[in-house]
């Protein structure tokens, strides 16, 4: 996919529109579903049901590593001002990847990835390789490889269930089971080869899980809590839907390659807030919206009422990701 050619920032076009004070009532549902463009639904699960496997969160267990590595790494071209998706990697950057038929005949729980590169600021490195990988490894092969915008697993609680690893964002409860997500990029089923003791490869079919993200500005330097203590609710009140939110990314096994996953959040539209640079931002994994009026209700832990801020003709491009940033003077 090329990313510098599907994203779109529209962040001025967001920014006329009327305000309102109004409740926010959900209710909750977690399912699994397919990645970007492939949303049919594979597995669904009670929340509750879910909340009974235990689940885990602490760093994540490697082996020290003599390969060698030999990789190539697009960017995730994009909006440099807002982040739709990364113009340039940066040091600190890290990609996790799996490899073949990871996890396929022990079907058990597994949360550390074969490999973790890194990026230096000028070359990737191999971080972390877990016990045995060489051993695994063919002369030809395909793997699946996950940027998180965390840049940090150990952010994640994570569990085998349903036959897929989970690595589920931190939890919020805002009239509903709310998850904290950040950009999620992906790609699956790539090439690479082994020999001498070196790895090749190439990343370049970047596809994301978060094709649509709302920046609240904080102009008024009103946003003063945590960014956990907000979330978004984004909804087509055209016709009469929901932006979609994903709770999770899961690595599922298969005999060729790990496929890569999303665990379904609420179905009523709401994303937790997570801290950037440049304010709060609110990840979904997409909105559909043509010449519609989208209501944005930003609500925050412990305030007496929401406060929506509408903009109207809107047009939101299906398949392609877009980045939009709104004032927080805005809600007021």
């Amino acid at each position: 996919m090329d990313f510098g050619r599907q994203v779109k920032n529209i962040a001025t076009e967001f920014q006329a529109g009327t305000v309102h004070a109004m409740p926010c009532r959900a209710k909750c549902h977690a399912g699994i579903l397919r990645s970007a463009t492939r949303y049919g639904i594979l597995r669904r699960c009670c929340a509750a049901a879910f909340s009974l496997v235990s689940c885990n969160k602490e760093q994540i267990e490697t082996a020290s590593t003599d390969l060698k590595l030999n990789i190539k790494v697009a960017n995730l071209d994009g909006s440099a001002d807002t982040k739709a998706a990364k113009t340039a990697w940066v040091a600190g950057d890290k990609i996790n990847m799996w490899f073949d038929d990871w996890n396929y005949t022990e079907q058990a729980e597994n949360h550390t990835p074969d490999i973790i590169i890194r990026y230096n600021g000028s070359a990737w490195v191999i971080e972390s390789e877990a016990e045995g990988l060489d051993a695994r490894l063919k002369a030809e092969g395909k793997l699946s490889a996950i940027y998180e915008g965390f840049n940090d697993l150990s952010k994640y609680t994570y569990q085998w269930w349903g036959s897929s690893e989970w690595f589920k964002a931190l939890r919020s409860w805002f009239d509903c089971e709310t998850h904290h997500r950040s950009l999620i990029a992906y790609t699956e089923g790539t090439d690479y080869s082994y020999a001498d003791n070196t790895l090749s490869t190439s990343l370049e079919a970047w596809r994301l899980q978060t094709s649509f993200k709302v920046l609240i500005k904080n102009d008024d330097s009103k946003m003063n809590s945590d960014a956990k203590n907000y979330a978004l609710q984004v909804k087509n009140t055209t016709n009469d839907t929901y932006a979609s939110v994903n709770s999770s990314f899961n690595i599922s096994p298969t005999s060729k390659y790990p496929e890569i996953l999303a665990g379904s959040s609420n179905y009523v539209g709401i994303a937790g807030g997570v801290q950037e640079s440049d304010g709060i931002a609110f990840y979904f994994s997409s909105l559909t919206a043509t010449n519609a009026d989208i209501e944005f209700t930003l609500i925050e832990s412990g305030a007496d009422t929401n406060i929506s801020y509408t903009v109207t003709g809107k047009t939101v491009e299906p398949g392609v990701i877009t980045s939009i940033a709104i004032n927080h003077s805005k809600f007021e």
